[in-house]
């Protein structure tokens, strides 16, 4: 089902609303120059919607909306119809208050429409839409850029350290959310290099990266590599150290992967120090990081 079908259900909802408002503020002065039979069906609809209101204050939002199909007679409409849309009509429905599950609350509902619906009306426009993992379900795009995808980042390693093995799931869950919202090229991006805090740090890319097939995947690489000065930390306590391509004699760079005859290969997260003092900090797919003196790993550059 498309997803701007989905949400015509939510808009018929919202116009509804918003009529029953106008009723309230703008339209109860008139209701005295209706026939009789009129105002009686007029009040009837506002104590209708006084009554759902007051229960969305005590019942789940989706099980309300589900009431609100039920008692209004919309879904008994479509059952009785024999229209050969009236079954997808009824699918449709039960979609909407499926979808509705997967908000918090009715506002956050309310927010997400709002926001596929604006994007809706501008499908002839240039632009670039910039949202939320979280706010992008139900939405599709030719091209996504998913930007961040380094470990300790996505997944962020306080979900990691506070739910373990579930936190992981969920953060996998919304990287698949945030994989299928492209209908025709996908990039993920990271930062070899981040400076956070007035620290740099120097990541790695996202295990999430790793579970695409390969065949899918081309790497593009900058021509300017991210490279951390070979000096000592003593000239960098006495500020002169100096940010520069680390020296051909050393033959390593960030982010290379490497391979170590004892602990397997490797991503090369940090490069320290100069002469035979010069160390490099490896993360080893199989035991995690470990910091090796340069002249006496014997890496080998893959």
């Amino acid at each position: 089902m498309r997803t701007r079908t989905l949400f015509r259900y939510a808009l018929l909802a919202l116009a509804s609303a918003a009529a029953w408002l106008m009723m309230r503020a703008g339209l109860a002065k008139n209701v005295l120059e209706l026939k009789r039979k009129q105002r009686t069906t007029l009040r009837d609809l506002i104590a209708q919607f006084d009554n759902w209101s007051e229960r969305n204050r005590t019942i789940p939002h989706a099980e309300l909306a589900q009431q609100i199909l039920d008692e209004s007679g919309y879904t008994q409409m479509w059952q009785n119809d024999k229209s050969p849309q009236a079954h997808s009509r009824l699918e449709n429905l039960k979609e909407l208050i499926r979808f509705m599950h997967e908000f918090e609350s009715l506002q956050s509902f309310l927010e997400h429409v709002s926001l596929v619906m604006d994007v809706g009306t501008q499908d002839g426009d240039d632009r670039i839409s910039l949202m939320t993992l979280h706010g992008a379900k139900g939405l599709e795009f030719g091209v996504v850029f998913l930007p961040g995808w380094e470990e300790g980042l996505f997944p962020h390693q306080r979900s990691l350290d506070e739910n373990g093995q579930a936190g992981l799931e969920e953060e996998r869950r919304l990287a698949y959310v945030g994989v299928t919202r492209a209908m025709r090229r996908l990039y993920f991006t990271y930062a070899e290099q981040r400076r956070l805090h007035g620290v740099d740090q120097y990541g790695t890319p996202s295990r999430f990266i790793a579970e695409v097939p390969s065949e899918l995947i081309e790497e593009v690489r900058p021509r300017l590599q991210v490279s951390r000065p070979l000096h000592a930390a003593s000239d960098r306590a006495r500020g002169t150290a100096r940010y520069e391509e680390p020296s051909s004699d050393c033959g390593m760079r960030l982010g290379q992967r490497v391979r170590h005859g004892r602990f397997g290969e490797g991503v090369v997260l940090r490069l320290d120090g100069y002469g035979q003092g010069a160390q490099v900090e490896v993360n080893f797919e199989r035991l995690g990081r470990k910091v090796l003196m340069l002249a006496y790993a014997n890496l080998e550059a893959l």
